[in-house]
């Protein structure tokens, strides 16, 4: 079964996308901020990432650029999920190791998970 780990500040947003990849048979796990993320990803090694850029703590930035720096994480697919829609952040984001942009308000939810999972098949990470 697929993990993916999904970093998410809003309680909405996160329970949303929780109970879409559980129907869809993933196993999940989530965080609030960056640094808890950051923990979590260690300690799961999820399958792909999802991460929201603005939260508070330890941002999404700050996130990509720890897993980029990580020998264990570096490679996880990173789907960036925000409501940042500027050129330069989604630039920021990609030199920083996201493998995906999406902003929420143009990606519904079943479009986020049918992305999830064209990454996994790309990249083989869906044991």
């Amino acid at each position: 079964m697929p993990r993916v780990l999904i970093v998410e500040d809003d309680e909405i947003m996160l329970n949303m996308y929780v109970k879409k990849f559980t129907k869809e048979g993933f196993d999940i796990s989530t965080a609030r901020d960056g640094s808890i993320g950051l923990v979590r990803a260690v300690n799961d090694v999820p399958n792909v990432i999802m991460l929201d850029l603005m939260m508070p703590e330890s941002d999404g930035f700050e996130m990509l650029e720890a897993l980029h720096a990580h020998p264990k994480l570096k490679n996880i697919p990173v789907v960036v999920l925000t409501n940042i829609s500027s050129d330069a952040d989604e630039q920021r984001a990609r030199l920083l190791g996201a493998t995906d942009y999406l902003i929420k308000a143009e990606n519904h939810h079943g479009m986020v998970v049918n992305r999830v999972v064209e990454l996994l098949d790309k990249y083989g990470n869906s044991e």
